[in-house]
């Protein structure tokens, strides 16, 4: 009988034991709502993804003009050296050649001159600048899909951790206006994208057209210079450097018309002139 008492003793006081070690395990309130967040993560992430590739290629594309743009204006930097490096030592001679390249060096730039003129070109064009409002509509998804849906997911679990109809309730009050945030910002950033496209295409082209120019307009500055120096040199040979290596205090001034110069020869006003500067006017 005392053996029965015993075991019967054991027996309650183990189960009393085993019901105050039991808990119930707290309330996961965002378990059944995960695939309603999945859904919403996916749709945003996919809106993102999709404006990022866009901007990836934009950058892409206009890239290869930019750099075509530029290419042309560091080798037509490398003619000008080129040309400067040839005229230099002419200048190192004597007198005479120093003067041939003093009068026809001046209309050839040098080359932070040639620099300073492409840049006005705006070959440097900034995609960063063309599309910065569009990257802002793209970092916007980013930041409804990174920040405000986990902050919303948290204030609703925080809020109502014990009840899951009000954990419910509240997430899906939260995420019914991120819905209608993320579609304006990727209606924004494909509208934005669009005109940033436009923007550049007009940028890269008039680029395109001004350092045209100024590649025309140099290179026939680097012949015409090389062709006048080498001639001025020349001409030593021919008139002397007692005659033409200083000015003549006589000068003539010769109108540049058509009857100027249909004879052959001009009528020297004076014969007993030592020398005749003629300015062509």
């Amino acid at each position: 009988m005392y053996y029965l008492k015993v075991a019967i003793c054991c027996a309650i006081l183990a189960t009393a034991y085993s019901h105050r070690e039991y808990k119930e395990p707290p309330l996961d309130v965002t378990k059944a709502m995960s695939e309603f967040l999945q859904l919403h993560q996916s749709h945003y992430d996919e809106r993102l993804r999709m404006c990022e590739d866009t901007i990836d290629n934009f950058r892409r594309a206009f890239s290869k003009d930019i750099q075509a743009v530029k290419v042309q204006s560091e080798l037509l930097q490398a003619k000008v050296e080129e040309a400067w490096a040839w005229i230099r030592p002419y200048e190192k001679i004597d007198s005479w050649h120093r003067q041939c390249v003093a009068n026809y060096s001046a209309v050839l730039p040098s080359v932070s001159q040639l620099r300073a003129s492409m840049n006005t070109c705006g070959v440097e064009v900034y995609l960063d600048g063309i599309i910065s409002s569009a990257r802002n509509s793209c970092n916007n998804i980013k930041r409804y899909s990174t920040y405000i849906l986990t902050n919303h997911k948290n204030t609703c679990e925080r809020n109502h951790r014990k009840s899951q109809l009000g954990f419910n309730t509240c997430l899906k009050k939260a995420v019914i206006p991120l819905d209608v945030e993320v579609a304006k910002s990727w209606n924004d950033f494909q509208r934005l994208i669009g005109e940033a496209e436009s923007n550049a295409r007009n940028r890269i082209r008039t680029s395109r057209q001004c350092a045209f120019n100024t590649i025309f307009t140099t290179s026939y500055n680097i012949g015409i210079t090389r062709r006048l120096v080498v001639d001025c040199i020349a001409n030593e040979h021919i008139c002397g450097r007692s005659s033409c290596s200083a000015r003549c205090p006589h000068q003539m001034y010769v109108g540049v018309k058509d009857g100027d110069f249909k004879d052959l020869t001009i009528r020297n006003p004076n014969r007993d002139l030592g020398c005749l500067e003629l300015r062509f006017k």
